[in-house]
């Protein structure tokens, strides 16, 4: 039941965060922050899941592995989550810079 509050949450937050960044009911910099830490704590629970790989297969199997996850929402969950979290944080840092 938790992986299911998890992915849920995991996947809502990224989706109100790329929502309040783009109809500007947040600030660029907090939308950066958020959606990196999004990114991050997700990444971490997923490779946490993978306890006891080596890194590199751990994240290969995160990425591109569907079959290492419990389920196929599970999987696109966190390849929802993880998009929306780099769109937010790679628009964010076009703003900065432009």
């Amino acid at each position: 039941m938790s992986s299911y509050l998890i992915n849920i949450s995991a996947v809502l937050t990224s989706v109100t965060v790329l929502f309040l960044y783009e109809t500007g009911g947040m600030a660029a910099h907090n939308a950066f922050f958020v959606a990196a830490a999004i990114l991050v704590a997700y990444t971490g629970y997923q490779l946490v899941q993978r306890e006891g790989m080596r890194l590199v297969d751990a994240l290969r199997a995160v990425v591109s592995n569907p079959a290492s996850y419990p389920r196929q929402t599970a999987y696109w969950a966190y390849v929802l989550s993880a998009s929306i979290g780099l769109l937010v944080v790679g628009q964010t840092l076009v703003v900065a810079i432009a």
